[in-house]
C-alpha cells in the first residue's frame, strides 16, 4: 500500500515538473491576469461611456456616471455618482446564472438614491414624457417572466421630494429602506413566500410596511403589515378625488393595519384588512365663511 502511495506522488511530481504542464499553467495563469486587467481597467470606462450614452438616449436626459468598478473575479459590479440620482449601485452576481440560465444576483445594494418629483401648473409631471412613451409603445411580449434569481435586494438611504406647485406646496419621503432577502421566478421557487419590508418617513412621520407574498404562484395569498406614526391629516387632503365640503386644520393618524390579499384563478380576489386605527387632535371645519366654528373633533379613538 506504502509503495503505490509513493508510487502516485513520484507520478505527480513527474507530471508538475513536465515542460508541458508548466506551459499550461503559464497559459491558465496569464488568462486569469488578462481577465483581470480587461475587467478592472479596460471594460470599466467602456461600460460608463455606454451606459451613460443608452441611459440619455433612454431617458431624454443628460446621465453623468462617475465610476465604474468591476471585479471580474468576484462577478461584481459597482456603479458610482450616477447623477439621476444615486450614489452607488452594487451587483454580485453568481456562477449560477451561467448553471440554471437565469440571472442569478447574489446581491443588488442601491444607496441613496434620490428622485425629485414636480406637478406642474397644468396637473402634467416632470417625468410626464416617459409614461407617454411607455404607453405609446408596443406591448410587452406575452408567456412566462424571465428567469432570474435575485437575494439581499437593498435600497438604503432613499429619498424622493415632490414639489407640488398647483397646491403650492411640497413633501419629502426621506430615508428610504427597502429590504427583500429573496425574489425569484425559477419553478422550484414558486412557493417560496417573499418577505419584502418597507420604512421611511413622510414628513418627518415614520411608516413602516412588512409583507409575506408569492408573486409568481398562479394562486396565492399576500399579507402586507403598515404602521403609521404621527400622520398630518391636513397635509393631504387636497388629494382627495371627490371635492370636500370641509377642512382640517389639525389631527393625526395613528394606524397598525394588516391587509391581506387573495385571489385565485377560478373565484374572485378578496382584500381584507383589519387592525387599529387613531385620530388624535382631529378637528374638522366647514368650508363656508359663516361657519368656521370647529363641528367636531375626534381624539385617541381606535377603529
Amino acid at each position: 500500500m506504502a509503495s503505490k502511495v509513493q508510487q502516485l506522488r513520484d507520478r505527480a511530481k513527474q507530471i508538475a515538473r513536465h515542460p508541458r504542464t508548466k506551459k499550461i499553467a503559464l497559459w491558465i495563469a496569464s488568462i486569469l491576469v488578462a481577465i483581470g486587467i480587461l475587467g478592472a481597467l479596460v471594460a470599466p470606462p467602456l461600460l460608463r461611456h455606454k451606459l451613460a450614452a443608452e441611459l440619455s438616449k433612454r431617458l431624454h436626459r443628460d446621465v453623468a456616471i462617475q465610476q465604474v468598478r468591476i471585479n471580474p473575479y468576484a462577478m461584481s459590479i459597482a456603479i458610482r455618482g450616477f447623477s439621476i440620482a444615486f450614489d452607488e449601485l452594487y451587483l454580485d452576481v453568481e456562477m449560477r446564472s451561467v448553471i440554471q440560465r437565469a440571472l442569478a444576483i447574489k446581491e443588488l445594494r442601491l444607496s441613496r438614491p434620490y428622485i425629485s418629483l414636480i406637478r406642474n401648473n397644468d396637473r402634467t409631471y416632470n417625468y410626464q414624457d416617459l409614461v407617454n412613451e411607455v404607453m405609446a409603445g408596443p406591448p410587452g411580449p406575452s408567456g412566462p417572466p424571465p428567469r432570474f434569481l435575485l437575494e439581499n435586494i437593498k435600497v438604503i438611504d432613499g429619498k424622493i421630494d415632490f414639489d407640488d406647485r398647483p397646491e403650492r406646496t411640497k413633501h419629502t419621503l426621506s430615508s428610504i429602506r427597502i429590504d427583500v432577502p429573496f425574489l425569484s421566478s425559477l419553478p422550484h421557487d414558486v412557493d417560496v413566500k417573499v418577505k419584502p419590508a418597507f420604512s421611511a418617513l413622510l414628513n418627518g412621520a415614520p411608516i413602516q410596511i412588512g409583507a409575506d407574498t408569492e408573486l409568481f404562484k398562479d394562486s396565492h395569498e399576500s399579507t402586507v403589515r403598515i404602521n403609521i406614526d404621527k400622520l398630518q391629516i391636513p397635509k393631504y387632503l387636497d388629494y382627495s378625488p371627490v371635492e370636500l365640503n370641509f377642512k382640517a386644520p389639525t389631527g393625526q393618524i395613528d394606524g397598525r393595519l394588516t391587509a391581506a390579499f387573495r385571489t385565485s384563478k377560478d373565484k374572485p380576489s378578496v382584500l381584507s384588512v383589519s387592525g387599529d386605527l387613531t385620530l388624535k387632535d382631529l378637528v374638522l371645519r366647514q368650508k363656508e365663511a359663516v361657519a368656521e366654528s370647529p363641528v367636531t373633533g375626534i381624539g385617541d379613538r381606535g377603529f
